[in-house]
C-alpha cells in the first residue's frame, strides 16, 4: 500500500492548491474592476490638478485672467485660493495613483501564482481517479460509499445540463416573444389594431411566462449546482481520508 499513501499525499496537496487556485481566482475577479475604477478616478485626479496648475499659472502670469483680477482686485487672495486648489489636487491624484499601484500590484501578484499553478485541473483529476480507482478495489465500507457519491455525482450533473438546456430554450422563447411585441409595435404604426391587440396580448403573456419560468430555472439551476459541489467536496473529503496503515509502522 505504499504506493496509496504516496497517492494520498499527492492528493491532499494538489487538493490544497485546488482551494488556493479558487481563492485567486476570486481574487482576481474583484481585482480586474477596481483597478480599472482606480485607474479612472486617477485619470480624474490628474485631469483635476492640471487644470488647478492652468489657473494658477493664469492668474501669476500677464494674461487676460491675471489682468482681470489686477484690474477688479483681490488677486492676491485669488492667487492664495488656487494655490491651495492646486496643493489639494496634488495630494488627491497623488492618493489615487498610490491606491492604483496597490492594486495593480497586487492583481499582477495573483496573476503570477495562479501561473504557477497552471495545469492543476488535469494533475487534480488524474491524482483524484488514482485514488477513485484504488478505493473502489479496497473492498472497505467506504468503498461503497465511494459509489454512492460517483452515482449521485453522475445524477446531478444530468440534472445540471438538463435544466441549463431548458434555460437555453426559455432564452430562445423569450426572445420570440419579445419579437413578436416588436412586429405588434410595426403593425400598431399601420394601424391595424385588431391584429395589434391579438399580437400583444398573446406576446406579453409568454414574456410574462417565460420570464417567471426563467427566474424558477436559475433558482433550479443554483440549487443543483450547489448540490453537486457540496456532492465533489464530500467525495474528496473522502478520498483525503489515511484508509490503510502505513506499512511502515507495520
Amino acid at each position: 500500500m505504499a504506493a496509496y499513501h504516496n497517492d494520498l499525499s499527492q492528493f491532499r496537496q494538489l487538493r490544497d492548491q485546488a482551494a488556493r487556485k479558487k481563492q485567486l481566482e476570486a481574487r482576481r475577479a474583484g481585482l480586474l474592476p477596481q483597478c480599472q475604477d482606480l485607474a479612472a478616478q486617477a485619470e480624474a485626479r490628474k485631469t483635476e490638478r492640471l487644470e488647478a496648475e492652468q489657473e494658477l499659472a493664469g492668474l501669476e502670469s500677464k494674461g487676460p485672467l491675471g489682468l482681470l483680477y489686477t484690474i477688479a482686485g483681490g488677486k492676491a487672495q485669488r492667487l492664495e485660493e488656487a494655490q491651495k486648489t492646486l496643493r489639494t489636487a496634488k495630494e488627491a491624484e497623488q492618493q489615487a495613483v498610490f491606491a492604483m499601484a496597490e492594486a495593480q500590484a497586487s492583481l499582477a501578484q495573483t496573476e503570477r501564482e495562479l501561473e504557477g499553478l497552471t495545469g492543476l485541473e488535469d494533475a487534480f483529476a488524474a491524482a483524484r481517479q488514482a485514488r477513485s480507482e484504488a478505493l473502489r478495489t479496497a473492498g472497505l465500507p467506504q468503498s461503497q460509499q465511494l459509489l454512492s457519491l460517483d452515482e449521485s455525482l453522475t445524477h446531478e450533473a444530468g440534472l445540471t445540463q438538463a435544466i441549463t438546456d431548458l434555460c437555453g430554450q426559455c432564452r430562445t422563447a423569450l426572445e420570440s416573444a419579445q419579437q413578436t411585441l416588436k412586429l405588434a409595435g410595426q403593425a400598431e404604426q399601420r394601424r391595424d389594431f385588431s391584429i395589434t391587440e391579438l399580437l400583444q396580448y398573446t406576446a406579453n403573456q409568454t414574456v410574462q411566462l417565460q420570464q417567471a419560468l426563467a427566474q424558477d430555472l436559475s433558482a433550479l439551476l443554483a440549487r443543483a449546482e450547489e448540490e453537486q459541489l457540496r456532492l465533489a467536496e464530500a467525495r474528496d473529503d473522502l478520498l483525503a481520508q489515511d484508509l490503510f496503515p502505513d506499512p511502515d509502522l507495520l
